[in-house]
């Protein structure tokens, strides 16, 4: 299944178009149409899962959490609008956040293609020597 294809399915989950995702993640109408035929960048992808309230691995490739276990009963259920935002504004609050070690650690791939464990190497230090010279 693609992105669009998931997308399309999520929506239709929650009774919107395509449209309308298009629209509340602050794109042009038809936008998410043209994925049919040319993946959409990372940062569109965030936004409409955003929308969605399913997590980007989800939409990328069909794993990740679109829901949570109640840990009562034992039953998935949807996430509301409410707790995604509540759970994104937790995590993008944490004071240490990712070190620059681990944030370039995760990073996988750049226009398609994975990123070597040599490059990696150099994008820390680019990025440790920039951050020190803007604290001075």
């Amino acid at each position: 299944m693609t992105i669009f294809e998931r997308v399309k399915k999520e929506a239709d989950k929650q009774g919107l178009s395509l449209q309308d995702v298009a629209s509340k993640a602050g794109f042009g109408i038809n936008s998410i149409y043209g994925w049919k035929k040319k993946d959409p960048s990372i940062s569109r992808v965030i936004k409409v899962a955003e929308v969605l309230g399913v997590s980007v691995d989800y939409l990328l490739n069909g794993l990740g959490m679109t829901g949570m276990m109640d840990i009562h009963t034992g039953q998935t259920r949807r996430l509301t609008k409410d707790e995604v935002d509540k759970l994104h504004q937790e995590n993008t609050n944490q004071k240490d956040g990712l070190s620059v070690d681990e944030a370039v650690d995760n990073l996988r791939s750049y226009q398609g293609k994975l990123v070597s464990d040599d490059q990696k190497d150099v994008l820390k230090d680019l990025i440790k020597g920039y951050l020190d010279r803007k604290s001075k």
